[in-house]
């Protein structure tokens, strides 16, 4: 962190949900909520996504909104905990079929899910993420990059030898930063210039070239 980051004041964080729903029914509403936040962040954008727009969109009472979260950043923050959450399932999920497969299609293969799994979710990503004050440092995205540390970390069954090698260590910290700030540019930033198959093919030459592991 930069002096100058560390003279403002930290950002304040979402207030926690005011209960976690226990039963089947109070979970299903706090879902609807949340997948109600998600149409409203991309259709009306981070000023149109009110508590009372949320609540309509999930079809209950602003009154049972309020049951679960506190306001609306805090409905925000469980959005984004649920989005990354999927996003890492839709990898992980696919990661066990790799094994066996050369390092280009199975490098490809997880690439690809992540790209359509983060393009899924763009909008309201970008809704979010652009008006946040200190979003990189929110504990959903510090899961993503969490996530994708690990799974860059299991990339070692790709060559045994690069992974025993003293560099290794150095290498998946460069890559699961470059690949964090790419998703997340992926996310908020303009329309990328390139199709989803085209961005999947870079990002895997890059991976494979800078592991030094031959496709």
């Amino acid at each position: 962190m930069s002096a100058k980051a560390a003279a403002k004041p930290a950002a304040k964080g979402p207030e926690p949900p005011r209960r976690a729903p226990t039963q089947e029914r109070a979970r299903k509403k706090v879902d609807a909520i949340l997948a109600a936040c998600g149409r409203v962040l991309a259709a009306e954008g981070y000023e149109g996504a009110t508590t009372s727009a949320i609540a309509k969109a999930a079809g209950v009472p602003v009154g049972t909104l309020y049951e679960y979260f506190p306001n609306r950043e805090a409905i925000f923050s469980a959005f984004l905990e649920n989005t990354v959450e999927q996003v890492i399932e839709a990898v992980a999920r696919v990661s066990p079929a790799q094994m066996g497969k050369s390092p280009s299609e199975a490098v490809g293969n997880l690439i690809a899910v992540a790209v359509h799994a983060v393009s899924r979710y763009r909008g309201e990503m970008r809704a979010l993420l652009s008006r946040i004050p200190g979003a990189l440092e929110l504990p959903a995205l510090q899961q993503l990059q969490g996530g994708i540390a690990e799974i860059a970390r299991a990339l070692s069954w790709l060559d045994p030898e690069t992974a025993e090698s003293k560099d290794f260590e150095r290498k998946l910290y460069i890559l699961t930063n470059t690949i964090f700030g790419f998703f997340i540019r992926l996310a908020t930033g303009p329309e990328p210039p390139m199709k989803p198959g085209e961005i999947t093919r870079e990002l895997t030459s890059l991976v494979l070239r800078y592991l030094e592991v031959e496709e």
